[in-house]
């Protein structure tokens, strides 16, 4: 059975790759069961010992293949949740997502081609993203009567402003990586054959500074983004949960099962 998520060490740099490329990287259970593993262990090897050194100094999140970063949940494991089971669903996704986003090294996501919905929410919530120049990201959960669950509503405004986000969450834009760029979302745009080159670079050259200082500013970074962000969160969960009472989220996600274009009430 292969492995959905693989962890590679080069230097002081850990790289996270998703890895189930016929099925574009989806987030399926078992993926967030290996993601939850694999931040468990960056919790310990990040952590400063007495010398003030740790094993891992930064970490590279991308997908397998050439096609994908990670296209999305797995909406076929979405078409059996309850409202209550995917609130539940939505709060310990965003648990990991926010352990992630917590850990004192730097995170780079290496969108290496579509992220969408869950895929660029779980890009959101690293430190900032490298695209290459094929890359397409969006939440684009709209299209199926729902709305994103792991916290990529607030991310997102956070990222690029609110005008923006609800344009971008209303119609369910899918940028380009140029797009992307100009927008803020992405901060850098590489031809893809470049992409893991440049985060690598990247990534070592953060783990060259302070040890104590990035982490640092990592806190301090993240404790001014954060005021009343838990109550926006807690809101974005019970809305997500709500969706599934919906009979426009049925038909989204069994349209998209079917592969036919929904029928949403009118």
């Amino acid at each position: 059975m292969q492995d959905v998520v693989l962890a590679a060490d080069e230097g002081r740099v850990r790289t996270l790759t998703i890895n189930r490329p016929e099925q574009l990287n989806a987030l399926n259970h078992a993926v967030l069961a290996r993601l939850h593993q694999e931040v468990g262990r960056l919790q310990e090897q990040t952590a400063v010992t007495s010398d003030g050194s740790s094993a891992v100094r930064a970490v590279i999140i991308t997908g397998a293949g050439e096609r994908a970063f990670v296209a999305g949940a797995d909406i076929k494991e979405l078409q059996s949740l309850t409202p209550a089971a995917a609130a539940e669903q939505s709060g310990r996704v965003q648990a990991l997502f926010q352990q992630l986003r917590d850990l004192p090294v730097p995170v780079i996501a290496a969108v290496n081609g579509y992220a969408l919905g869950g895929g660029l929410e779980l890009a959101l919530a690293c430190d900032f993203i490298f695209a290459a120049s094929t890359a397409v990201l969006g939440l684009v959960e709209a299209d199926l009567g729902l709305i994103p669950g792991y916290a990529g509503v607030s991310r997102l405004v956070d990222r690029i402003g609110e005008s923006r986000a609800r344009e971008a969450l209303y119609t369910s834009q899918k940028f380009s990586a140029a797009d992307a760029l100009a927008a803020g979302l992405v901060n850098r745009v590489t031809e893809p054959a470049d992409l893991l080159l440049q985060c690598r670079q990247t990534a070592e050259a953060i783990a060259g500074k302070g040890r104590h200082s990035i982490a640092r500013l990592k806190q301090l970074i993240e404790a001014t983004r954060m005021a009343d962000v838990a109550q926006r969160r807690q809101l974005e969960q019970s809305a997500f949960g709500l969706t599934f009472a919906d009979a426009d989220a049925a038909e989204g996600i069994a349209a998209f099962v079917e592969k036919r274009p929904p029928q949403f009430e009118e």
